[in-house]
């Protein structure tokens, strides 16, 4: 099976902070979610490509942030098979936010939903419910990585992930091991 990773990049920040904090050298393991999920459906998947989209740094913002910004997204732009997306970002008043990034995962999903078995997802943004359900229709499977943030102490998510769990045909939670593991023995 073929298959192929769409990240929202400034989720994946926000998710995993405490990490990044620990380890400045931003080593994503993308692979890591595939042995995971070939495991998961016991059938062996291949990486085709991953779309990383965010939004370039802000200038006039925090210089620290958008330093380390800076380096994930060279770092990201120097592996192959990796295309870095950007939007834009606009700040309004002392707020940043990104603009057109969802947008273009939304187009990544369909665009990729008749030529890849199975559409990995990494995002919390239920903006892109039409996108997976379009995306279903024509056939790709949707698979949703999710932050464990997003639940609460019984497991329950909030209403915006639930809408994300239901347009997906199955759904996980990520963990620091398997996006940050650069070892070549992880296993799920």
């Amino acid at each position: 099976m073929r298959a192929i990773i769409i990240v929202d990049g400034n989720y994946l920040y926000k998710s995993c902070m405490n990490e990044w904090k620990k380890a400045p050298k931003y080593d994503f393991c993308f692979q890591n979610i595939i042995k995971f999920y070939s495991k998961v459906i016991n059938t062996e998947m291949h990486l085709i490509r991953v779309r990383f989209h965010d939004s370039p740094p802000c200038e006039g913002g925090d210089n620290n942030f958008r330093t380390k910004k800076e380096k994930v997204l060279n770092k990201l732009r120097s592996i192959q098979r990796i295309d870095v997306v950007l939007g834009r970002c606009r700040k309004i008043g002392n707020t940043f936010s990104q603009k057109g990034v969802d947008v273009n995962m939304a187009l990544d999903i369909v665009r990729y939903a008749n030529d890849i078995d199975t559409i990995i997802i990494i995002s919390g943004d239920s903006d892109l419910v039409p996108a997976f359900d379009e995306a279903r229709n024509r056939g790709a499977e949707i698979v949703l990585l999710l932050s464990p943030h997003h639940f609460n102490s019984t497991g329950s998510a909030d209403e915006s992930i639930k809408k994300l769990i239901v347009a997906s045909d199955f759904y996980f939670t990520f963990d620091d091991k398997m996006m940050f593991n650069t070892s070549k023995n992880y296993t799920p």
